[in-house]
């Protein structure tokens, strides 16, 4: 048994509580939340299960609450407050995160039919606080668990899983991401073999994956199915806010007018003050209330696909966080090598050769 099993964990959420006779007699999608530290490719693989690139994944994103993604049509999108109460949900950019608790997302990807993905902040990001992504975890039924594979398996990562519900330490998986930025197929067993000696006795399944590689993805898939074939009892708590959301509506996106909006000219704030008027009161959006028929909202605008430099950028920098000039100046120098490669139709060279092997 592993040592790290024995010791005494420190207390965070029960998920052993016993679930109400209305959530045990009507059976629930298993929930799967994705965690793993800053940097660690957990978004870039969440897009990959889906199918599409639904979640931002770039430096500036990692500074959102946990996303809970369910099934549904076109995108409907939710934000549940510290006080649990629902609210219309247009742009993820523009999140108060000081108020935000988590998201709702639907979508109408294949795997969410029969799973939930929780998608939650780094374990070791500075910008969110610790309690920001364990306060998901009594919502979790299996845990993935992403390290980068340039660092896999750090100390700190392994502080954070003693840490872990008993409950979720049945029958986790650990996901060696990037597995594409190894220079050959030693490093890759010599990685493994590391890995396997000090972490399989706590994760009975590893996988080393390549997040831009569409096969490695879809065998991650496969092997979640798998494992949340073999949970008999859901262990996470119910969530009536998420429930309502997907049972009464899965289209949320932004109100539409109520009666057609007559053109006004807009006056400044100096002017009104000189006419002796008091200026409008300004206040945050009335709370959705989910006990009632909500209204009947236009699906959200189709995000506009990225061209081919811009796409390239975007997969040489997934889940990549740039710690100083260099590093950013030796992605922007393969970019360069990529496309001057493909211009002329040649072999694009490799990320690894750039790298210094671990």
């Amino acid at each position: 048994m592993n040592s790290m099993r024995k010791r005494e964990r420190p207390a965070l959420p029960d998920l052993t509580s016993a679930q109400s006779p209305q959530a045990a007699a009507k059976p629930r999608k298993l929930r799967v939340l994705v965690a793993g530290e800053f940097s660690a490719g957990k978004t870039s693989l969440i897009n990959g299960l889906l199918g599409e690139k639904v979640l931002p994944s770039h430096v500036t994103a990692t500074a959102l609450p946990p996303i809970w993604l369910v099934h549904g049509r076109d995108r409907g999108q939710i934000w549940i407050d510290k006080e649990e109460v629902a609210r219309p949900l247009c742009d993820l950019a523009q999140l108060n995160l000081e108020k935000a608790r988590y998201c709702v997302i639907a979508h109408g990807a294949p795997i969410l039919e029969r799973i939930d993905i929780i998608d939650t902040p780094g374990s070791s990001d500075p910008n969110m606080p610790m309690e920001s992504w364990q306060r998901m975890l009594r919502y979790a039924d299996l845990v993935i668990w992403c390290t980068n594979a340039t660092q896999a398996w750090r100390q700190s990562e392994k502080a954070v899983w003693d840490a872990m519900p008993q409950a979720l330490l049945e029958q986790p998986m650990l996901v060696v991401t990037h597995g594409d930025r190894l220079p050959d197929e030693r490093t890759r067993a010599r990685l493994m073999r590391r890995v396997q000696r000090e972490a399989g006795e706590v994760f009975p399944t590893i996988r080393l994956a390549a997040l831009t590689d569409a096969q490695d993805v879809a065998q991650i898939g496969r092997e979640i199915e798998r494992l949340i074939g073999q949970i008999g009892q859901p262990s996470g708590e119910t969530n009536e806010t998420v429930a309502k959301f997907v049972r009464e509506r899965d289209v949320i996106a932004f109100p539409k007018p109520r009666m057609p909006v007559k053109p006004r000219r807009l006056r400044s704030a100096r002017l009104i003050k000189a006419e002796g008027a008091e200026l409008p009161e300004v206040t945050d959006a009335e709370p959705l209330i989910l006990d009632s028929p909500l209204p009947d909202y236009p699906p959200a605008e189709p995000a506009s696909m990225p061209g081919p430099a811009r796409a390239l950028w975007e997969e040489l920098t997934a889940g990549h966080a740039f710690t100083d000039a260099a590093d950013v100046l030796a992605h922007v120098e393969h970019l360069l090598d990529r496309l001057d490669a493909r211009a002329a139709d040649e072999p694009e060279p490799a990320y690894a050769t750039r790298r210094s092997t671990p």
